[in-house]
């Protein structure tokens, strides 16, 4: 055939993941279809042809793919002409191969330093949780109660987190525990994102790779819809605007794939009444679609998103119809008419379609007139504004609502004038358009009932803690120099004070290998287990708005806030943070200039901070210490010298003492030994 000779084998295998190494004329890697530490898999360039010398399998690149997505010859045929196939459920069987290809890269990664990609790591854990599902009755009954088919179940590779994902990644998989954290499938406490939910992989649109996760929970219990941390990416089912130009676009998920299994392929949904994406747009252009029927649900949000959407889609000339319900029906949703109705409810959705309303080019937005239920724009604005934090554009609240009519900018700026009227709002800086959230929000102290029975119990390397106390919702900042030891200390005060409270190390540049290389000394000094340091903080690889990020009630170490221009900022992003904390406390670490004892901010930076350590040259000094550990000695002012061994180790050769004041026979007289590691 032709196309065996037109499509290049090996372009092909690489779009699987297969990672190929040249060798003379042709290329190798490891085979697919057998597990081998050794590559033998062999793609002959001359005669466009496979062979593998381990397993023996060969031949051309339509065997290739028929074999490895489990393709019909016809199907692998369509899908090397034009990337589609008849099949969904079988291009979804690349991520069973992706597994594959992990296991096998796994048993050699130390030699060859192979990697895999972001989309390699969410295929792996969508095959993981497909697989799980058949060992969850109660996921298979949520399903079946939701009337989703034994077929779309397989069409779309669904899945069930029950939390034992982490447990299955082997000591040398390639797919590690820091690599599933940093694509969202475990949070910032190590623990699966999605437990209890049915799993929803979101596929490209050659329905081939998982590029997002939708997750449902089945116990009802907080927020039902999970996603991905960060924007939302990829379209479910996106595969159907290949194949068809007229598209029925649905509110959820759900009901996405009720429709699917009731026949009606040409589906696909959006993330909820407010998530219609720039995916669905980009797509909806890419395959030129002709006309759009919007089901959302049938109540009033989901008549304000169908609104919405209807405006961005009519302008990129696409035809839409706004699918509503006839008055005797009473159900709200898709999902719920067809698991009430039956099969009946396939001819009943049909005649709905075809008695849809054709939108006009302009809706009516601001009136209110005769439904009291419907917002204007105006409330809309002031939802999006009492919702949003710090300082927001003008364009960020036309985005967020969707906004294209030139009467709606229009509409907008007023109703963000009479904000400012209300003084709900205020304009900030020198750019126009720049706004900020007055917060006149006043919260009381309730200090009569604060346990004040003991301190924070935190220590810190030199015995910092013997001078200066720290409470609950304090800062604590330590200013480095350049290799003065400011992530050592950080390191040391996470190890030291693992069993008291939880701690989050947010890292914002070393990875893993180097981060592991200072830990061991660190478990060496300390006598700590390296599992215990795994186990008992959360690593998390993160570089900036920390404030995002705090855990109100916890240990949070920042090493560190980068500043590279605009100094002035550090004090505000040090009072974002302390805004966040409740019973915990953060410790953040700053840059230091060698020439001068405070930290990047100056000043304005240690506002907040409680004790402020300044590390330069092999010398500690305290620079804030506002709880005095003792009645008659303040803390701040105190220096003490020390040595940093193997980067992480810190042995003090001076007593604390006031800079310059120092006296041998005095100084240990009246105030100890202290932490001297050398006695």
């Amino acid at each position: 055939m032709e196309i065996a000779k037109e499509r290049n084998i090996v372009d092909v295998v690489r779009s699987f993941g297969i990672e190929l190494q040249p060798k003379g004329n042709n290329y190798v890697g490891l085979c697919p279809f057998h597990a081998e530490k050794v590559p033998s898999f062999t793609l002959l360039q001359e005669k466009n042809r496979y062979h593998c010398f381990g397993c023996g399998v060969d031949g051309d690149v339509i065997d290739f793919v028929a074999k490895q997505t489990g393709y019909s010859i016809g199907d692998a045929i369509d899908w090397l002409v034009d990337g589609s196939c008849r099949q969904l459920s079988s291009g979804c069987r690349q991520l069973s191969s992706v597994v594959v290809s992990c296991r096998q890269l796994s048993s050699d990664s130390k030699g060859n330093g192979l990697q895999i990609n972001h989309m390699e790591i969410l295929n792996y854990a969508a095959y993981f949780y497909h697989q799980n599902l058949s060992k969850c009755e109660k996921a298979i009954e949520y399903l079946k109660g939701r009337g989703i088919t034994e077929q779309s179940i397989s069409d779309f590779y669904l899945g069930y987190c029950s939390g034992n994902l982490r447990q299955e990644i082997q000591e040398n998989d390639i797919v590690t525990v820091s690599k599933l954290s940093k694509v969202g499938i475990l949070n910032p406490k190590g623990n699966e994102m999605f437990y209890e939910c049915v799993i929803f992989p979101i596929l490209d649109d050659n329905g081939m790779d998982c590029v997002g996760v939708y997750g449902r929970r089945t116990n009802n219990e907080g927020n039902n819809h999970l996603y991905l941390p960060g924007k939302k990416t990829g379209v479910w089912n996106s595969h159907a605007l290949k194949k068809h130009k007229s598209i029925i676009l649905t509110e959820s998920i759900i009901d996405a794939i009720t429709l699917y299994g009731a026949g009606f392929q040409n589906v696909i949904p959006c993330y909820g009444v407010n998530g219609f994406t720039h995916d669905h747009i980009d797509l909806f252009k890419k395959y030129q679609t002709e006309r759009v029927h919007i089901c959302f649900d049938w109540d009033t949000a989901g008549n304000r998103g169908m609104e919405q959407v209807s405006r961005r889609l009519m302008s990129i000339g696409i035809e839409v119809y706004n699918v509503k319900k006839t008055p005797d029906m009473k159900y709200v949703d898709l999902n719920e008419m067809f698991v009430s109705v039956g099969v009946q409810a396939v001819d009943t959705f049909k005649n709905l379609c075809e008695e849809a309303e054709k939108l006009e080019a302009t809706i009516e937005y601001e009136q209110n007139v005769g439904n009291e239920n419907k917002k204007t724009l105006s409330q809309e604005v002031e939802e999006w504004v009492m919702s949003s934090r710090g300082i927001f554009l003008f364009s960020d609240v036309h985005r967020g609502l969707q906004l294209s009519l030139r009467e709606e900018t229009k509409n907008l700026s007023k109703s963000l004038g009479r904000l400012i009227d209300k003084k709900i709002i205020e304009r900030v800086g020198n750019k126009n358009g720049q706004f900020r959230l007055i917060d006149d929000k006043k919260e009381l102290i309730d200090w009569y009932n604060a346990d004040i029975s003991g301190n924070f119990p935190i220590e810190y390397p030199l015995g910092i803690h013997n001078y200066a106390l720290t409470y609950p919702k304090n800062v604590v900042i330590i200013g480095g120099a350049k290799d003065a030891g400011k992530t050592a200390i950080l390191l040391n005060i996470a190890a030291m004070n693992r069993k008291k409270k939880q701690i989050y190390f947010f890292s914002s540049e070393m990875g893993e290998f180097e981060l592991k290389k200072r830990l061991i000394s660190i478990s060496e000094k300390l006598q700590v287990s390296l599992e215990d340091l795994r186990d008992d903080i959360v690593w998390v690889d993160r570089y900036g708005d920390f404030s995002d990020v705090i855990v109100p009630d916890a240990i949070n170490i920042i090493d560190f806030l980068e500043i590279t221009k605009d100094f002035f900022e550090v004090g505000d992003m040090v009072k974002n943070i302390f805004r966040r904390l409740t019973t915990g406390i953060a410790v953040i670490g700053i840059q230091k200039p060698s020439t001068r004892d405070m930290p990047i901010g100056g000043e304005k930076g240690l506002e907040k901070a409680r004790i402020a350590i300044a590390l330069d040259g092999g010398k500690a000094k305290i620079l804030v210490g506002k709880n005095w550990a003792q009645d008659n000695l303040n803390p701040k002012g105190l220096t003490c010298e020390f040595k940093l061994v193997r980067g992480s180790e810190f042995i003090q050769t001076t007593p604390w003492d006031i800079e310059g004041e120092y006296d041998e026979q005095k100084t240990w007289k009246k105030y100890g030994k202290g932490n001297n590691e050398d006695d």
